[in-house]
């Protein structure tokens, strides 16, 4: 279920309990190499914070202070953010809720709209998986890296993608499903549906005993909801999560 980025943080804290909260080694991403386009930075969930950040100030304009949990979780395009919010939920609910799964092979890749300091927005391709475990097993931490793509993808189109070992795509793709079924309303699932096997839009209008013009506003909306170009790249996206 989508919720809004206070409880989803709250619902993930939950789950750690009373597990003992121990020191992070951040020796690997210290040394981890970056170009001039790109930062990083570490997400610890159990204590919901950004706990290790490098050249965030450089490509963002955000300090150290400035670039907390709930900054990140916030600052997406308008019309990006909903996408941006499903499907970070999805990937970190899976990760959390399967201790046995393998984690250092499941990732999610992204590219969106990033709102700088500035009030400016860039794009880029984040690339986030997982880096650390309780003692106990579970997911607590993961890494992202940022890369600005802004001068080859200027669109305002969001690209996602997961990445997870085949044994666990099924589990994966349930948890997608629960994140982004409540994205398109009952009418707009029913016309989808309609568009999958290739229904114009006079004769969806047709079988829904609604006008053609009505057709034509929920598929256009449609389109921005899931910041798709044309029809085949919503069909596209409603494959990627579920609903068809």
């Amino acid at each position: 279920m989508f919720k809004s980025s206070k409880e989803f943080v709250e619902d993930i804290q939950k789950t750690f309990g009373y597990s003992k909260m121990e020191a992070l080694d951040f020796t690997k991403v210290k040394n981890f190499p970056l170009n001039v386009t790109q930062c990083l930075y570490v997400i610890d969930w159990q204590s919901s914070s950004v706990v290790y950040q490098r050249n965030v100030d450089k490509i963002l304009g955000y300090s150290e202070e400035e670039f907390t949990m709930e900054k990140i979780l916030e600052i997406a395009h308008p019309n990006d953010i909903q996408i941006v919010r499903r499907a970070t939920q999805a990937i970190v609910n899976h990760l959390v809720e399967n201790k046995k799964m393998s984690m250092r092979d499941t990732s999610l890749n992204i590219t969106y709209r990033f709102r700088k300091k500035d009030g400016t927005y860039i794009k880029l391709l984040r690339q986030s998986s997982f880096y650390s475990r309780t003692p106990e097993g579970k997911f607590r931490s993961n890494i992202s890296l940022l890369t600005d793509i802004s001068f080859f993808d200027d669109s305002e189109i969001v690209q996602w993608d997961f990445i997870t070992p085949k044994v666990d795509q099924d589990e994966l793709k349930k948890r997608v499903y629960e994140e982004f079924s409540s994205l398109f309303t009952v009418r707009e699932l029913e016309i989808i549906k309609l568009l999958a096997i290739n229904l114009t839009s006079n004769q969806i209008a047709e079988k829904l005993f609604i006008s053609p013009h009505t057709v034509i506003t929920h598929r256009k909306n449609m389109l921005q909801k899931a910041q798709c170009c044309n029809t085949a790249d919503l069909l596209t996206f409603c494959h990627k999560i579920g609903v068809l």
